[in-house]
């Protein structure tokens, strides 16, 4: 479950893809595969197209989650290095578990390991196009 509040897939194919990344369910079969994306389709619906949403509120899904990697911080580590997942998405979960490791309960403990797994997986990413403004000229005298 606390994959699914790390990752919004984009169909119901791409939640099966990253779903296979669990450790857990790793290696198991389509079946156990859409079995799992049909309960937590039951507990937290998607919008439509989605396979699955989040629990509501946000900070209910990024407590689930920060108490999730505390125990299993192999988990979003699995994830991020999927080839299934797209940037914006690796990008909404490091910001999801940087919001997760704010919580005062977490925050000792969860923040220095949501700094190593930033700090191992931003460096891959490009870049973001920055152009700088043109030069400001003063008028002549």
């Amino acid at each position: 479950m606390a994959f699914a509040m790390l990752v919004e897939p984009a169909d119901e194919q791409h939640g099966l893809a990253l779903l296979s990344r669990v450790p857990a369910l790793n290696g198991q079969t389509s079946d156990v595969l859409d079995r799992a994306s049909h309960w937590i389709r039951a507990l937290c619906p998607g919008d439509p197209g989605r396979p699955w949403g989040t629990l509501q509120p946000d900070r209910l899904a990024e407590r689930l989650v920060g108490r999730r990697l505390l125990t299993r911080p192999h988990l979003a580590t699995a994830v991020l290095d999927s080839p299934d997942l797209t940037d914006p998405q690796a990008a909404r979960l490091l910001a999801f578990v940087t919001r997760a490791a704010g919580h005062p309960p977490l925050r000792e403990t969860l923040a220095p390991q949501v700094t190593l797994m930033c700090g191992a997986h931003l460096p891959g990413w490009p870049s973001p196009r920055w152009t700088p403004p043109p030069r400001w000229r003063s008028p002549s005298r």
